[in-house]
């Protein structure tokens, strides 16, 4: 392992340590689109940061969602695409919510209440944006529901500080 720190693009530095060597390997695996080595190392994650928690009793697909909190390192990993026994995501089992801090987390659900409102974007030229943002809204079924599609970027930029939860379908290419 590397001893020191370790700069990993875009002003991300991490320790030298096992969790931190493994977390550079990782993200220099799906940098350069070598699928399979990412694919160990998130196995290997879910196994190191989840399979624990699961032996005393945690099953991902009981709770609507995961709340993480990650710490050092913990911040590069991506959560959501860790990968079980059976090959599935952990997004396959539970929604994961990344915050910075329990206490952040806390006073967010103080101050923002129940969720009562949705405002959603996508662009309808993109192959599945607008299914994604058809389904989500069948999902939460809220009163208050409002979708907007491209050309509508400014009524969706006006209403959006009115809703608590706020979705964005946008398109980027990625590896596996």
């Amino acid at each position: 392992g590397l001893v020191g720190r370790l700069s990993v693009g875009a002003g991300i530095q991490l320790e030298g340590t096992r969790l931190g060597d493994l977390v550079i390997s990782l993200r220099m695996a799906i940098r350069s689109s070598d699928d399979k080595t990412a694919r160990e190392k998130l196995r290997l994650l879910y196994q190191i940061l989840i399979k624990p928690i699961e032996e005393h009793g945690f099953r991902p697909e009981d709770f609507d969602r995961t709340i993480v909190i990650p710490h050092g390192p913990l911040h590069y990993v991506p959560f959501h695409a860790l990968i079980d026994s059976q090959g599935k995501f952990l997004i396959q089992h539970t929604a994961v919510c990344l915050v910075p801090s329990a206490s952040i987390w806390l006073n967010m659900q103080k101050a923002h209440g129940p969720v009562e409102r949705f405002a959603g974007f996508g662009n309808s030229t993109l192959q599945y944006s607008e299914k994604e943002l058809t389904n989500i809204v069948s999902l939460i079924a809220l009163k208050g529901n409002e979708v907007y599609l491209k050309g509508a970027l400014d009524r969706f930029a006006s209403r959006a500080p009115l809703a608590n939860i706020i979705h964005v379908s946008t398109h980027g290419e990625m590896p596996d």
